[in-house]
């Protein structure tokens, strides 16, 4: 063949290649076409991250790449749900979350009870005013919790009262699970205010309606009795009843009104911490409650971090002999709470054991 000649074997070689390479380019231009057209594919995705063990990433994701593109109303409520989970609580706040719930949520979790509150009662009054009596309920069971957490027992009392009769007139299948919930609620009233025989009327009838097949119903159910044993000193019955109910993997969804208090809520978390404490394992409950303020692969619960834990991992340290110690967390604690309402006896607790 001559100096310069083509062989027609070997273009035709070379045009087969370039027709394969620009195929695979047009296709990929395409998917990435089609993944910035997908508005909420990065808030999916932060999720997805979020349910596992890799918050920071989470984090990240959800503060960069097409976020500019999608509804700002979910962007921000995923990186304050997220920006929670990290105990970055300034930040949540300052996204601004437009889910009642969710503010309320990261409100309270720094003793901010008061707005967290005047957000839920308006927006349950609003849902209730449009007919909306799932949400309106939902939100109730909410401040109930909430009451149960400052031992505020006649407030809710009050609130479970509203929630129930707001739920009667759901469909059956809706009436169940809410049903199963406000037991759940209102064991848990009855449990923490010494109405111990109260609560196993209330576990009794929780019995008879949860689906014990259900991840969520389960944990209801075996925390409730969890909480009820460990209020009649059968600590091996509590603990194991801790045990049983606890997810076998991560399950979360924050954007439902159920589950952020009454799923991966702090009154239900620390329960086998909580039966550690009370048989005198010290070093037992100060690791356990260590685990739960430390976010990783271990961790079952996709919740947001929980300052009080950090006030009772400092109560248990001080307890311990671990002078020091304890006065970091007490310090720690009084950071996450730097402006709660005024006047809440944790805030004056922790300023007195910071200054031991």
């Amino acid at each position: 063949m001559a100096e310069g000649a083509v062989d027609q074997a070997e273009l035709v070689k070379v045009q087969d290649i370039q027709g394969v390479v620009q195929t695979q380019v047009a296709g990929t231009a395409q998917c990435l076409r089609n993944v910035a057209l997908k508005l909420t594919a990065v808030e999916q995705a932060g999720q997805m991250v979020m349910r596992g063990f890799m918050q920071q990433l989470a984090v990240h994701f959800l503060q960069h790449g097409v976020l500019r593109a999608i509804d700002q109303r979910f962007s921000h409520n995923g990186r304050a749900r997220t920006l929670a989970v990290l105990g970055r609580f300034d930040e949540a706040i300052a996204e601004d979350p437009s889910f009642p719930h969710l503010k309320a949520l990261i409100l309270s979790r720094v003793g901010r009870y008061r707005e967290a509150r005047q957000v839920i009662d308006a927006t349950a009054k609003q849902a209730e005013s449009v007919g909306n009596i799932t949400d309106a309920g939902d939100l109730h069971l909410l401040s109930s919790v909430l009451a149960v957490e400052q031992q505020d027992y006649v407030l809710a009392r009050q609130h479970l009262h509203r929630a129930r009769a707001l739920f009667a007139p759901l469909p059956p299948a809706l009436l169940r699970i809410h049903t199963v919930a406000a037991d759940l609620v209102s064991g848990l009233v009855e449990v923490r205010s010494g109405q111990v025989t109260e609560a196993l009327s209330v576990l009794a009838s929780q019995q008879r309606s949860y689906k014990p097949n259900l991840a969520i119903e389960k944990w209801w159910h075996a925390a409730l009795d969890g909480e009820i044993r460990l209020a009649s000193r059968d600590f091996p019955g509590a603990a194991a009843a801790f045990a049983s109910g606890e997810p076998s993997h991560r399950m979360a969804d924050a954007d439902t009104l159920l589950v952020p208090f009454l799923f991966n809520g702090p009154l239900l978390r620390d329960g086998a911490a909580r039966v550690a404490k009370a048989r005198g394992d010290l070093a037992g409950a100060i690791d356990m409650y260590r685990q739960l303020l430390t976010y990783g692969p271990q961790q079952k619960w996709i919740a947001a971090f929980e300052p009080r834990y950090v006030l009772e991992l400092a109560r248990l340290l001080e307890q311990h002999g671990q002078s020091d110690a304890a006065r970091q967390e007490y310090r720690r604690f009084l950071e996450f709470w730097k402006h709660a309402d005024s006047g809440l006896p944790e805030l004056a607790e922790a300023r007195r054991g910071a200054a031991r």
